[in-house]
């Protein structure tokens, strides 16, 4: 997979991200190093990408670069524009068919490497699949901050003690089409088992939006003096200036406070000395899993 940063000391075109980069994709990955295999692009629907260039203009340019499949997620719409775009393209030979053929005989190869994910039937996971995302997940789940010795959690202190726990309200993301776990769809009865998995009871659970407004954030803010532990779960403090308002917030009024970075070590940037911080680098409920673990500095498995 490639991705979308500009390298100027490799390609001439100082602007040109690395998905649209002939010397980059066909002539230096394919021709200098030898690299066969199949090539994709990262996300075209991607800030670095469609503040430069539209689908219809994106595959196109991707296709020329060298890519075999192109990556859009999530928009049907807008990977019909970009078929419709590249079959124009085709049609007026402003691309090689003969490197058409060339992708699809490395696609077909790939796929033959296994073919028991090709057959009919109903899509089953892969066997040892969950078994290595918990590997993963576990591995990953780094604390970047004690809270001056907060961490980890002693289960008999928690116990003794109120403990709230805010957490995103991941229907949003799923509107967007992208896939969500059922059981984080339903993250009070999911907190509620992982954290038992300690003997600890939740006092409450508040779900919070991905952007929350002023008197959400004002809300969670008078909920929190009452608790004397609080779990944030924060997702895209970097995007949303809400999530970061809330994240400041938080860190001035809570007693006892464990940020858990759901998705981007980025947002480390709003996190204040002595604050206890983990991350799990993602959303996915083996992740969550980890960083609750991480919290306590133990494994359940």
């Amino acid at each position: 997979m490639s991705s979308h940063p500009v390298y100027p000391e490799i390609d001439p075109d100082r602007r040109k991200p690395a998905t649209f980069s002939r010397r980059l994709i066909h002539d230096l990955l394919r021709l200098e190093l030898g690299f066969s295999g199949v090539t994709i692009t990262d996300d075209l629907r991607m800030g670095a990408i469609t503040k430069t260039a539209s689908i219809r203009e994106a595959a196109p340019l991707a296709a020329r670069a060298g890519h075999d499949l192109l990556l859009i997620c999530s928009d049907g719409r807008a990977q019909q524009e970009a078929f419709d775009a590249l079959l124009w393209a085709y049609k007026k030979k402003e691309l090689k068919i003969s490197e058409l053929e060339k992708s699809a005989e490395r696609i077909h190869k790939l796929c033959g490497k296994r073919t028991e994910r090709f057959l009919e039937g109903k899509l089953e996971p892969e066997k040892e699949g969950a078994e290595l995302a918990d590997q993963i997940a576990r591995e990953g789940a780094k604390v970047l901050g004690t809270g001056r010795g907060l961490l980890p959690l002693s289960p008999a202190w928690c116990l003794k003690h109120s403990l709230l726990a805010i957490f995103p309200d991941l229907h949003e993301i799923a509107r967007e089409r992208l896939w969500i776990e059922s059981d984080l769809l339903d993250p009070e009865n999911f907190l509620w088992k992982k954290f038992s998995q300690f003997g600890i009871p939740l006092k409450g659970i508040e779900l919070v939006s991905l952007d929350p407004k002023l008197g959400e954030r004002a809300k969670i803010r008078e909920r929190v003096r009452e608790e004397e532990l609080v779990f944030f779960f924060c997702s895209d403090a970097h995007l949303f200036s809400g999530t970061r308002e809330l994240l400041k917030s938080l860190q001035e009024t809570s007693r006892r406070l464990v940020v858990i970075l759901m998705k981007e070590p980025r947002d480390f940037d709003w996190i204040l000395p002595g604050t206890a911080c983990v991350t799990g680098y993602g959303f996915r409920a083996s992740q969550i899993e980890a960083v609750i673990e991480k919290c306590f500095g133990v494994s359940v498995s």
